[in-house]
């Protein structure tokens, strides 16, 4: 299998990365790249991508779209300027007058938001407006030029966060019997090959092969191969350059076991993130460009014909217990489900105020992206409504025999919480840096007249079990450096190592002296915190039990 590359490379002997070491890589220079000659033709009809789940399912809805497209746009710019920049206004007629005798019809982010998409289809039309983006910029640019893969990736996240609200009904929160189920799916991918990634596909397309073409097709080499680790930099240095979002499948499944993922589809759109970044990168014409659109459609066709059917069984048969995200459900799932009535009896007879401006004779401003906050409008329901919505409220009766349930529901609320056997103590305090040098300054030093306000919390005593490892704190103003020691039952090892994560960034550990010698039960982290609020995860595997003994803090940090 062909590694990954760019299109001034030439091919790698490697099967993942290469063994041939390049002289010279060129950079990337950002702004736009002007074809030479005459242009392509610019497909103002067709997708790029015609079998995604976006465009071949019809039945989907998102409640006030308009609003939807102008908070998810501003989200996304405010969280990548960078590569959303070229592409918020449209090119400047003074520096770029060709480009309105070359593209036929310009668009751009502020575009796609005034315009009104609250109609049948109107969700398809957008995705279609947010695919132009990218065919404008691919049909005036040069094919290889930073601002076209950039245009590339920004309808890669446009197309994600849709997928997330198309799906809400779905993206029920991640719990144990959630997470086990999507290991499971993992797994499945993980050892995917060509003759069982046409099988897979068949279940989706409903399009059967011929047996002895699948009879052909290789079963033993994994084609997820090259997508298990992280672009090697040294190898790659213009890989940072386009990809803003590394991902990898082993990173992937790291971030699920240790409980990163809030729902389901955070874990979904990480995977397909890992596939995207292939297709960003590579050229068309390599393998690995074609192995990461296939798989891309393999993972999706196992989530949507084997993950959630078999979830929705085991829900019904009351094996497992599903619960949506309160905000996210109120958003577009309860909403779509309560049909309101056009007109009230409080609106027939408060005509009298209706010539008054915002009280109900239309919109007398623009849609600002924050509406998007205020949830779903109330009226007041009569008596007869109110009659039929306590009906539609009542619970539908199970399927299946609901004595395992009580008999599940008994047993775990006589559970005891069980103490952590390898974290004994945790303990997060001021930097011990500081606090050292603060008391006892070196000779010559200027000494700080300022009353710190120091602090240490300890986590002991059986403080941390499996029931309560979840814990928010707020330090004192101006502690923004803080010192996390951990005190374990067993050394760490490499076999067995600890691991701490804050703000999604891994801390390496210092280590910890006891008289004239290392104590390997204690592992002293020394982490930078920003204003706001932190995360910090800890973590360590437990051998004896085979389970993983997890922390959780957020701290937040007063300016």
């Amino acid at each position: 299998m062909a590694g990954k590359r760019s299109r001034s490379e030439e091919p790698s002997e490697d099967p993942e990365h290469g063994d041939t070491k390049q002289s010279y890589v060129p950079r990337y220079t950002p702004g736009k790249r002007p074809r030479s000659g005459t242009l392509p033709k610019v497909d103002y009809v067709h997708p790029l991508d015609p079998t995604e789940e976006l465009i071949t399912d019809l039945d989907w809805t998102i409640p006030k779209l308009n609003l939807f497209i102008a908070f998810t746009l501003d989200n996304l710019v405010d969280a990548h300027k960078t590569l959303f920049k070229h592409f918020i206004k449209l090119p400047s007629r003074k520096f770029h007058p060709q480009y309105y005798y070359k593209i036929d019809q310009p668009i751009s982010i502020n575009e796609i938001k005034s315009r009104d998409y609250e109609y049948n289809g109107g969700e398809t039309k957008f995705l279609l407006d947010c695919e132009l983006v990218y065919k404008n910029c691919l049909a005036y640019n040069d094919p290889d030029c930073l601002i076209v893969k950039n245009a590339k990736q920004v309808v890669y996240f446009i197309k994600n966060e849709v997928l997330k609200v198309k799906n809400a009904t779905k993206n029920f929160l991640v719990n144990d019997d959630v997470k086990t189920r999507l290991i499971s799916t993992y797994e499945t991918l993980l050892n995917v090959t060509d003759k069982k990634m046409v099988e897979i596909l068949e279940e989706d397309e409903a399009v059967k092969s011929e047996p002895a073409l699948i009879e052909n097709l290789d079963d033993t080499l994994r084609i997820c191969q090259p997508f298990l680790e992280l672009v090697d930099k040294d190898e790659y240095p213009e890989y940072e350059e386009v990809i803003r979002l590394p991902s990898s499948l082993n990173m992937v499944k790291n971030n699920l076991e240790l409980g990163y993922y809030h729902k389901i589809y955070d874990f979904v759109t990480d995977v397909n993130i890992t596939f995207q970044n292939a297709l960003i990168f590579n050229d068309e014409d390599t393998t690995i460009y074609s192995d990461a659109s296939k798989l891309m459609r393999c993972f999706n066709a196992l989530i949507q014909k084997r993950f959630f059917p078999d979830l929705e069984t085991a829900r019904e048969k009351g094996e497992i217990t599903l619960e949506y995200d309160k905000i996210e459900y109120k958003q577009f799932v309860q909403e779509e489900e309560e049909e309101e009535p056009i007109l009230s009896d409080d609106d027939e007879t408060n005509e009298e105020y209706n010539h008054i401006e915002g009280l109900g004779n239309g919109y007398n401003r623009g849609l600002m992206s924050r509406d998007y906050l205020l949830g779903p409008s109330k009226t007041n329901k009569t008596a007869d409504s109110k009659a039929d919505s306590s009906e539609s409220d009542k619970p539908l009766p199970l399927k299946f025999n609901i004595l395992p349930v009580i008999k599940k529901h008994n047993i775990e609320a006589k559970l005891s919480p069980e103490p952590y056997n390898v974290i004994q103590k945790i303990q997060i305090s001021s930097s011990r840096s500081f606090y050292e040098q603060s008391i006892r300054p070196l000779k010559g030093m200027y000494q700080n007249a300022d009353n710190n306000s120091w602090f240490e919390y300890i986590f002991a005593d059986g403080s941390l079990s499996q029931n309560s490892n979840k814990y928010s704190i707020t330090l004192p103003p101006k502690q923004n450096s803080v010192t996390f020691i951990s005190h374990l039952s067993s050394p760490v090892s490499e076999e067995n190592p600890a691991t701490l994560i804050a703000n999604k960034d891994r801390v390496n550990p210092i280590p910890v002296l006891n008289g004239d010698k290392f104590d390997e039960s204690k592992a002293r982290y020394d982490i930078k915190l920003a204003e706001g609020l932190n995360t910090v995860t800890f973590s360590i595997k437990n051998l004896e039990s085979d389970s993983v003994e997890t922390a959780n803090f957020w701290l937040s940090v007063l300016p």
